[in-house]
Parts: C-alpha cells; structure tokens; sequence
C-alpha cells in the first residue's frame, strides 16, 4: 500500500513540474490600499532617433577626399600660413631698405627762381632763373657696418621663411589630428549603433521570457533602462562626429558646415623605429632648428655690425647743375666730393650697442637649446606613443573577441533560466567598453604614427607613400 502511495505522488509531481505556467492577465483587479500589478505596456524605452542636420553649406569638393587633399586644402587657406607668409614679406621688405644703402643713390633738383625788385626812383626789375641738378651719391668704405645690418636682416627673414615650413609641419599635423578623431568618434557612433541593437534585443528577450511567466517584470524594466542608456549614449556620440568635423573643416580653413566627403584611410605604419636614427633625421630636418641657428647668425652679424658702430664711414658724390636766365645761357657747374664722418666721442653709444647685441647672440643661443630639447624630447615621446599604440591596438582586438563570446554565453544561459538578466547586462557592458577601447586604440595609433612624422618634420615621409597613398605636394 504504501509503495502505491510512493508511486502516485512521484507520478503528480512530475506532471506538475511538465505543466508550465500560465502567462499573468493583462488586466487584474487592484485590491484597495495596495499597488497594481506591473504592466510592461505601462512604460516604454527610448527610441534611437534621426540624426540633427544643420543646414549645410556649399560643398568644397566633390567626391572623397583623401588626407593628402584635405593638407592640401589647409596649406592653401589656413590663415595661420597666410599670417606667416605676411611675416616673410615684411621681413624682406626692411631687408630690401637696407640694401639700399649700399647702392648708388641717384637724385636730381629742379628750382625755378623769380625775382622781382624795385628801388625808389628808380626802375623795377624783374628776374627769372632756373637751376637744374643731377648728383649721385655712394657709399665706398664704413668698416663693413651696413654689410652687417644687412646680413643680419636677411638672415632673419630666413629664419621667418624657416618659420613658414615649421606652421606647415603644425598645420598638417593639426588636419591629421581632427582627421582621426573625426574617424575615432564615427567608429563610436557604431559601437553605440550595435550595442542599441543589442539592449534592444534584449528587451524583447526579457519580455517573451516575462510573458512566458519564465522571469519577473525587474528583467524587462532594467533592460528598458539600458535601451535608454545606449540611446542617449548614441546621441552623446552623434553629438561628437558632427563637432569633430567642424573641428576638421576650421583647421582647413573653412566654413564649419561646408559639405566634405572625406575617404577613411589609416595612417601608414612607420618604416624606421631606430631611436638614433629618428634623432638624426628630426635634427637634420625641422624647421625650428634651422630658424634657430639663423637667428644666432643673424645676432653674431648685428655683434660685428656693433662693433663698428662709430668707425668712420667714407662717401662719395658727383653732380652736375645748369643755372642761369630763363631766357638766356644756362652755365653748367660740376660738383665732385669725397666725404669721411667719424665720430670723435660718442658717449658710450659703441659700448652699448655692443651689450645689447651680445645680450641678443646669447637669447638666440639659448633658444636654439631649447628647441633642440623640445625635438628631441617630441621624437622620443612619440616613439614611446606609438609603441605603446601598437600593443594596444593587439590587446584590446582580443579583448573584442572575447567579449563577444561572452555575450553570447551569458544569453544563451539566460534564455535556458541557468543565469540571470544581469549577467547578460554585465557581458554587454564588458562588448561595448572592449570595443570602445579597441576603436580608441585604433586612433592613438594613427595618431602616434602621424605625431612622429610630424617630429620629424616629413608628415607624408617615412614609407606614408609606400602604403599606396597618392602623393601630393609636400608642406
């Protein structure tokens, strides 16, 4: 009797364990003083809207545009180049007005005299002269004083010109910075894309599981909440492709909303990675080492300038003038003279100007060092930047893979009820910040590349061409 009994309770209790539950009603009675049942239909997620468009301007160029164009086009409009350039132009126009004076000086006079007399008692007399004159005048000998001022002159606007090469370097390198950023926030932009896609599949996970009677309503409120998390996230990133490519087009030097296409490129791996030979090639190359030592040059000229600042100078002039009665002769007259000025006491003007231009020939000496520091200092870090870069780029690429094969874990134990909601949010989590540093990773790479050939003054050298971009006039 009593394994009969036995028999027909296990017999019950697993047909009780077969039967699945019946999906809660849709609408239940509320009993006073108590709240009513949870209705998923209640509340709803938010839903990924249509990108903001501003209105756009003319478009600058039709077709992608590769890195190459886009350097091109800033090198063309950037203002920064045109203030430069500016520069330069004043520079050998003061240059110019000293070498002036080393030149002949050719001048001439036309005077027209009238004369008009009258004496008491007597007659008035009336007189006109003309007195015509072409003289030339040149500077022999001064201790080579003005050679020296316009040394000094010239070679400061080279060191300006120097100048020009070293705005270029910064300029492209700044393009190619807002470049691949504008590329690292569009990569963000899809990974919020699929990990909206992906809480959204979720929710509706959640929800059959719950309509199922297999889940409580918690799982498909927090997974309505991270819908609307992953939403806004999008907007966030949306937000920053729109901003990073006015940042672009404003270091091109254009209209923040002008209409570009641009081509998506990498930036090509560095050939050469050798710490001397990177040193080498930076100091052989940047411009603001070349414009340094102009400028000590141009300090030690304005020195020896210094020194002769009072020695006698000798001039030379010659002439000839017509002068006499408008209606009558004009009588030639031939003017030739050797002029020597020196200065017999000059009230310590020598000795001051002296002080000051050694004072310039050490600032110019010192500013060389510095910027010699500043280089080798910029190669070695970008050296280090890309190095680092590059094994980020391989560490956060496996990490990707593995939180992908974790979401799906996590989902399919989640469906089987052997995990929970959590776990499936926690294993989204982890996808979307491995492949938010992966995208990060991929543009400080791009980046550590083009920051090292930009310290070494070539932003389109060291084997940019060999990975088949196009070639294009070099800043």
């Amino acid at each position: 009797m009593r394994k009969l009994l036995f028999f027909a309770w296990l017999l019950s209790a697993m047909a009780w364990s077969q039967e699945m539950p019946k999906p809660p009603p849709s609408v239940m009675p509320v009993e006073p003083g108590k709240a009513p049942p949870f209705d998923p239909n209640d509340i709803r997620e938010a839903v990924p809207q249509a990108e903001i468009q501003l209105p756009q301007g003319p478009a600058e160029t039709s077709g992608p545009q590769t890195l190459v164009q886009l350097v091109d086009t800033a090198l063309r409009l950037q203002p920064d180049i045109r203030s430069t350039l500016g520069q330069v132009r004043q520079a050998n126009g003061q240059t110019t007005v000293l070498r002036s004076r080393l030149l002949p000086q050719l001048g001439g006079s036309a005077n027209y005299t009238h004369l008009s007399s009258r004496a008491p008692g007597h007659i008035s007399q009336t007189t006109d002269t003309f007195n015509n004159s072409l003289s030339v005048s040149w500077l022999l000998f001064d201790f080579a004083n003005t050679q020296n001022r316009v040394r000094e002159a010239d070679l400061l606007r080279q060191a300006l010109e120097s100048g020009v090469l070293t705005t270029q370097n910064d300029v492209a390198l700044d393009v190619k910075e807002r470049y691949y950023t504008l590329l690292q926030a569009q990569r963000l932009v899809q990974v919020s894309e699929s990990d909206v896609a992906n809480r959204q599949e979720q929710l509706r996970l959640a929800r059959a599981l719950y309509e199922a009677g297999n889940m409580s309503p918690g799982d498909v409120v927090r997974a309505q909440t991270t819908v609307s998390t992953a939403v806004f996230s999008l907007d966030s990133n949306r937000r920053q492709v729109a901003l990073a490519r006015q940042d672009l087009l404003q270091a091109m030097g254009l209209y923040p909303l002008t209409q570009l296409e641009i081509s998506l490129q990498a930036e090509p791996e560095i050939e050469h990675k050798e710490i001397p030979f990177l040193m080498t090639t930076a100091a052989q190359r940047r411009p603001e080492l070349l414009a340094a030592q102009q400028n000590i040059d141009a300090r030690q000229a304005g020195l020896d300038a210094a020194h002769t600042t009072n020695y006698p100078a000798l001039t030379s002039s010659a002439g000839i003038s017509y002068q006499g009665a408008v209606n009558g002769i004009q009588y030639p007259s031939v003017n030739l003279q050797l002029n020597i000025d020196f200065a017999l006491y000059d009230g310590g003007q020598r000795a001051g100007a002296i002080e000051a231009a050694e004072g310039l020939l050490e600032v110019a000496r010192a500013e060389y060092t510095r910027n010699q520091l500043f280089v080798q200092r910029q190669v070695a870090g970008a050296l280090e930047q890309l190095l680092v870069a590059e094994r980020n780029v391989e560490s956060t690429a496996r990490a990707v893979d593995s939180a992908s094969q974790g979401i799906r874990i996590a989902v399919g134990r989640y469906k089987a009820a052997l995990g929970t909601v959590t776990d499936v949010f926690d294993a989204q989590n982890a996808v979307v910040s491995a492949s938010t540093n992966y995208a990060n990773s991929l543009a400080e790479l791009d980046l550590a590349r083009a920051r090292l050939r930009h310290a070494l003054a070539d932003p389109f050298g060291e084997g940019y061409f060999a990975a088949g971009n196009p070639p294009a006039s070099q800043p």
